[in-house]
């Protein structure tokens, strides 16, 4: 996977976006936050190494509406789609739409790193000279 250096982050829960936004931060991503498929159109690029999509956001559309734009136009946007309902059918879902990974919430922010191959940037260990 290629290094990833700015995310797009679709939530509609500001906690859940601010604590996302946090702690990728903290691998020195840039992370763009949006709630709904509105503010997707406006700020959407092929700049974005990888998506971080809840599928119940506010709006007409929902996120697997907005993962099937991202996977038609840039099929090598790294997608993690995310919810907290009926997770095991939107799990098929997600993934038969080309979702590279999928969680459940509550979210555990280690998995999310795992799936995105991040590491915490070398100056940021301790023990290291």
């Amino acid at each position: 996977m290629m290094k990833i250096r700015k995310i797009l982050i679709l939530e509609d829960d500001r906690a859940a976006s601010e604590t996302l936004t946090d702690f990728l931060s903290g691998f020195g991503v840039e992370c763009e936050c949006i709630k709904n498929a509105d503010d997707f159109a406006s700020v959407f690029s092929p700049s974005f190494d990888a998506a971080i999509i809840d599928i119940n956001i506010e709006g007409e559309f929902d996120g697997l509406h907005i993962l099937r734009q991202i996977k038609s136009r840039h099929s090598t946007i790294y997608t993690i789609v995310v919810t907290a309902k009926d997770i095991d059918d939107n799990r098929r879902r997600s993934i038969a739409m080309g979702a590279d990974s999928f969680f459940g919430k509550p979210l555990d922010l280690s998995q999310i790193a795992d799936a995105l191959d991040l590491r915490a940037p070398a100056d940021s260990r301790e023990g290291t000279i």
